[in-house]
């Protein structure tokens, strides 16, 4: 009965804890699609890539799953994986910046 007792509680304040974050947790990663699909439609209405391999190519993220969905989706997995391996690196330049300017106000 102490374990039941136990389980129920925990699992009372981890419902409790989602209810608290969801909403925070939802909004960036939604504005993180919205941007990624945005991106890639520009990407592929200037330079003509299919607009499957630009989605994959920009969705955030993923950069070990990304690659294998491509090839699972018969995209072009050279073009996500050398996205992702890009886009990494050049992120993890560009929010010092960002960090430092946003610091500022």
């Amino acid at each position: 009965m102490i374990i039941w007792s136990l389980a129920i509680d925990i699992l009372k304040q981890g419902l409790l804890i989602l209810s608290k974050t969801i909403a925070s947790a939802i909004h960036p990663n939604v504005l993180g699609v919205i941007v990624a699909a945005v991106g890639a439609d520009i990407t592929y209405l200037t330079i003509n890539i299919p607009s499957s391999d630009t989605l994959l190519a920009f969705m955030p993220g993923g950069l070990q799953v990304m690659p294998m969905v491509a090839i699972e989706t018969s995209a072009d997995g050279r073009y996500v994986t050398t996205h992702h391996f890009v886009s990494v690196p050049a992120m993890a330049m560009l929010i010092p910046l960002f960090a430092y300017y946003w610091r500022r106000y």
